[in-house]
């Protein structure tokens, strides 16, 4: 059972990690364009 609930918080942290890059990949993206049009 230890290694059943293990592997799934392994899971869900690993999903939720990807999850947040891919949407701080979508928030950079904006201010970059930003800052090309600036510079």
């Amino acid at each position: 059972m230890f290694y059943i609930i293990t592997g799934l918080l392994l899971l869900l942290a690993i999903g939720f990690g990807f999850y947040l890059t891919l949407r701080m990949n979508k928030c950079i993206e904006r201010p970059s364009d930003k800052n090309h049009i600036d510079g």
